[in-house]
């Protein structure tokens, strides 16, 4: 399409003076693609210029005594090498960064001299104000992949929208390349500490756009943290704590870990304005100490939490079910009582690893849990009785694995039902009565 905004006009009418440097040949005729030589038996194939010849090379080297290339051996009995690499080049052109993706295809047979074809598929062009117009081939249709060129069409301006799909994250000008080589770069962006190097840390077109627009990666791109420009969409929320960074020199590899660190440190109300905290000397070793601690910090809560609700409910549950409380069903082998309180339901829980107090069951008014042991007081497993249809629901052992006498205690259970039943008579009237 034709520009619309004043600023693609602009770039529309730029991208027509655009030059095409005789550097660009020769980086992607010398450095993008390996030099290739195949060995099998006593020959050497070279993939430069097709030829074959006798040799045995040493540490994968050889020198192809036709085009003179030093190739890098492998042992194979190929004969042909096709591969397709994408390359940026990145220049300095009428106020504009521009950023320029060439798609080249390299092949290879033995017998023939190499093919080469270059495509410029898309260029990127960043102004002053950090400003982005995406010039660029179309797309093949119904294509899932991004580098789906169609080689034949124009560049042109193309809408520059980030989409966000069902499945996964998106940005189709967003592309890999194997090789990058800045020429020259913008007064604006040289003023902000920006050289061409990306150091490995964002896509160079958007760490063009935060240099000119945020503050925060402009310093640290002049101060050579580089690393921390990974937090680019956090810095402001992380700002504090990397400026402490800063000043102590406390360069660091993963930038994630040391995030999560501090993230745990806030919330263990840690000074994270003390270097001894942020800036330790083993990362890892402190990021798991300090999780550890937020693991037992978070159950800790978690108990005091359950703790409050244990009491409150306490009440509730003695009123509805002090009729059943006191039934007690046992053979020589197992006994069945009723769980007392909540808090026993906490227990009973924390002890056979399942849901009975998570899952609120002594919420539940037409459930009756027991729980079986044997004469040694060793929890075997919970039971849950249905009071409307006077039967079993369930009968789950540690973990709400399958007890290993199942059978027999639900035939311990079922041939006291009448004791069941009397409770729930006598509660009944107590109802009634109050």
């Amino acid at each position: 399409m034709k520009g619309l905004t004043k600023i693609q006009k602009e770039v529309d009418y730029k991208a027509t003076l655009l030059p095409y440097h005789k550097t660009i040949d020769r980086i992607i005729n010398t450095r993008l693609f390996p030099c290739l030589g195949y060995h099998a038996g006593k020959k050497v194939v070279c993939m430069e210029c097709g030829s074959s010849f006798d040799g045995n090379p040493a540490k994968g080297k050889a020198v192809c005594p036709i085009c003179g290339k030093t190739l890098n051996v492998e042992e194979s009995k190929k004969r042909t090498f096709k591969e397709i690499r994408c390359f940026l080049y990145s220049m300095r052109f009428q106020g504009w960064q521009v950023n320029r993706y060439f798609y080249v295809q390299k092949v290879c047979k033995q017998g023939r001299a190499v093919s080469m074809q270059v495509h410029e598929v898309m260029q990127r062009w960043v102004n002053p104000l950090g400003k982005l117009v995406v010039r660029a081939k179309s797309f093949r249709p119904m294509s899932y992949y991004r580098d789906a060129w169609n080689y034949d069409s124009e560049l042109k301006t193309r809408p520059y929208t980030k989409h966000i799909s069902t499945y996964y994250y998106v940005d189709k000008y967003d592309i890999g390349y194997s090789m990058q080589h800045t020429v020259s770069v913008l007064p604006e962006l040289q003023r902000n500490g920006y050289d061409g190097n990306d150091h490995g840390v964002v896509d160079v077109v958007e760490l063009q756009q935060l240099i000119l627009t945020d503050n925060h990666v402009e310093t640290l791109w002049k101060s050579g943290f580089f690393e921390f420009a990974k937090l680019h969409d956090k810095l402001s929320e992380y700002w504090t704590e990397v400026k402490i960074c800063m000043r102590n020199h406390y360069h660091i590899e993963d930038v994630g870990l040391w995030k999560d660190m501090v993230s745990n440190l806030r919330e263990l109300a840690k000074d994270t304005h003390n270097a001894a905290y942020v800036c330790p000397e083993n990362l890892p070793m402190a990021h798991d100490r300090w999780r550890h601690k937020v693991e037992d910090f978070r159950k800790k809560q978690r108990f005091l939490k359950q703790k409050e609700e244990i009491q409150s409910e306490e009440p509730h549950y003695y009123e509805r079910m002090k009729a059943f409380l006191g039934i007690v069903i046992e053979n020589d082998v197992y006994i069945v009582t009723p769980l007392q309180s909540v808090a026993d339901f906490y227990r009973e829980g924390e002890a056979m690893h399942h849901c009975v107090f998570t899952n609120e069951y002594y919420k539940e008014a037409k459930s009756l849990i027991f729980s079986v042991r044997d004469k040694k007081g060793n929890r075997i497993s919970t039971i849950e009785f249905d009071l409307d249809d006077m039967k079993i629901v369930q009968n789950r052992g540690i973990q709400n694995s399958v007890p290993k006498d199942k059978k027999n205690i639900d035939k311990l259970v079922k041939s006291n039902i009448r004791l069941i039943a009397k409770a729930k008579a006598s509660s009944i009237l107590m109802a009634q009565a109050a």
